[in-house]
Order: structure tokens, then sequence, then C-alpha cells
């Protein structure tokens, strides 16, 4: 697998023009996409456009200083990248709740990935979910989100932001059926949310008690 996915790597470097990614492998999408996350110099920006050539700096909107720059938002995680890509959010106006991490308990001992997926409860029940695009960006003028110290660990998160305009090296063409967890996907009321993010600024995710949160 690593071999295939070094020999498409190559394809990209060969033809790094921002053209479309012909991906005829046997393994799913959000892998190879992962792979060049961990292992390549590249981030990688989701979104329903796909037809963008030059990825401009935009105004975020979040709770989080880090998350609510004027900037490019991409993140290092295939998974979660073709979350974003999937989301119809032209059509479907949505807030978002969601994230990608790790455990570092040691240099030696990181955790595999975990995730959460939230939007709009009135957007869920359209099923908002089209076909989109995973932007594969070279990295040099991202910063990535620093670890987060929690109770004798680090958390390690999969986002990064430029501020500066990038090209892309290519594109891959995606499907909601090339998300692994479509049908984890949560509906959140967006009053309630903001209420309980406001009283409590470190109570990610904000569920229900009684509805625990899908499993990673």
């Amino acid at each position: 697998m690593n071999q295939a996915f070094e020999d498409l790597w190559q394809n990209i470097l060969d033809n790094p023009d921002g053209r479309a990614l012909e991906y005829g492998l046997p393994y799913p999408k959000w892998q190879f996409l992962s792979f060049l996350g961990a292992h390549k110099d590249v981030a990688l920006h989701g979104t329903a456009n796909q037809g963008i050539e030059l990825l401009e700096p935009r105004q975020a909107l979040d709770i989080k200083e880090f998350s609510k720059q004027r900037a490019i938002y991409a993140t290092t995680d295939g998974i979660f990248a073709i979350f974003f890509a999937i989301l119809d959010r032209g059509r479907f106006p949505m807030s978002l709740c969601n994230t990608c991490l790790q455990v570092r308990f040691s240099p030696e001992m990181v955790t595999d990935p975990f995730y959460f997926f939230s939007i709009t409860q009135s957007a869920m029940e359209q099923q908002p979910f089209c076909p989109g695009a995973v932007y594969v960006l070279p990295k040099q003028s991202f910063e990535c989100e620093s670890p987060q110290p929690y109770e004798g660990v680090e958390i390690l998160l999969s986002q990064c932001f430029s501020r500066e305009a990038v090209k892309p090296l290519c594109r891959l063409f995606v499907e909601p059926g090339d998300f692994p967890f479509l049908a984890q996907i949560r509906g959140h009321d967006d009053s309630v949310l903001e209420a309980r993010a406001q009283a409590d600024p470190n109570g990610f995710p904000w569920l229900d008690e009684q509805q625990p949160a899908p499993e990673a």
C-alpha cells in the first residue's frame, strides 16, 4: 500500500499544477490523504468547491483564537479533510462542531485519531451532503496548532492555517461515500450549543448527558 501511495505522490510532484488527481488505487481515499498528511510536507483543505485554482485567506468564525483568524484552514488528517469537502454549506446553512485529535502519553506512545462530527440539526435533517474536493497544498506557509497539555498528557490537533494565498499541488475529488463516518455525524441545536459553549468554553463537545458521542 505505501509503495502505491509513494508512486502516486511522485506523480503529484511530477505535475504540481493543481490538476484533478486520477485515483485508481484499491484503497480508500482517506487512507491516501492521511498518508500524505503524515509523511509529506503538505496540508489538506476540503471544500465542496471543486474548481479552485488559488486558495485565498478568508475570515473564519469560531470561539477559539486559533480557529477564528483570516486564513486558509487545513488539516493533516484525510478523514477530517473529506468531512469538510462533502458538506453542501452553500445550499444548507449550518454551524459545525467537530474535532480530530490524538493523545500523546509519551514520545513513543500516541493514540490513533479520535473524531467528533456534528452539524446544525435542521441541516442534518436534509442530508446536506454533496461531491467535493480535497486540495493538497504545500505546507511551507502553514502554522500548526500547538499541542495542548491536559492532565499529564498532550492533545495533538490536526488543524493548521496559512495567512497567505496558496496554489494547490493537486485536487482529489470525493463523494459522501468516501467519508467513513457518514452515519455517525450528529445534529445539534445551534442556540443550545452556543449557550453551553459560552457557559463552559472547555466543555467540548457540549453533549446532552443522555446522548453519548459515537465511537471513534
